[in-house]
C-alpha cells in the first residue's frame, strides 16, 4: 500500500466563513477592474495577485498523509505536526462522505474536509483493515 497524501481543510465554520470572506475579496478585483476605474493599473494587478497567492497558500499549506499505521496531519503555516497512530486504544477514525473525522483518547473529535477521492481512498483502506 502507498500512502494517501491529501490536502484538507478544518470542517468547521470557521474555516467556511473564513472561505467566504477570502471569496468576497477575490470578487472585488473585477469589480474594481470594470466598474471603478474602467482601467486595469499597476495596484489593481499588485491587489489581485496578493488576494490569489493568499488563497494558494492557504489551501496548500495543510497536508495530511495516510498510512496503514498512523495519520500525520501538517500544518505548515505554524509548523505543526501531529502524529495519530491507528493502533491505539480510544482513538477512531471513521470517514462521512468528505469529511474526516478523528477522536481522539480524550474523547475530542477532529473533523477534516478532504477531496472525495482522498476520501473514498481512506474509506477503502479503513475497510481492509478491519
Amino acid at each position: 500500500m502507498t500512502k494517501i497524501k491529501a490536502y484538507y481543510q478544518p470542517a468547521s465554520d470557521w474555516a467556511a466563513i473564513c472561505w467566504l470572506i477570502w471569496g468576497c475579496f477575490l470578487a472585488v478585483s473585477p469589480i474594481w477592474a470594470s466598474e471603478l476605474f474602467y482601467k486595469v493599473n499597476g495596484l489593481w494587478l499588485a491587489y489581485t495577485v496578493f488576494i490569489v497567492l493568499v488563497g494558494i497558500y492557504r489551501f496548500g499549506m495543510r497536508r495530511l498523509v495516510f498510512d496503514k499505521k498512523y495519520i500525520q496531519i501538517l500544518q505548515l503555516r505554524f509548523w505543526k505536526m501531529k502524529i495519530i497512530e491507528l493502533g491505539e486504544e480510544g482513538q477512531s477514525v471513521k470517514v462521512d462522505g468528505r469529511t474526516l473525522t478523528i477522536q481522539d483518547e480524550d474523547g475530542k473529535e477532529k473533523r477534516y474536509r478532504l477531496t472525495r477521492r482522498a476520501c473514498r481512498k481512506i474509506k477503502d483502506e479503513l475497510n481492509e483493515q478491519q
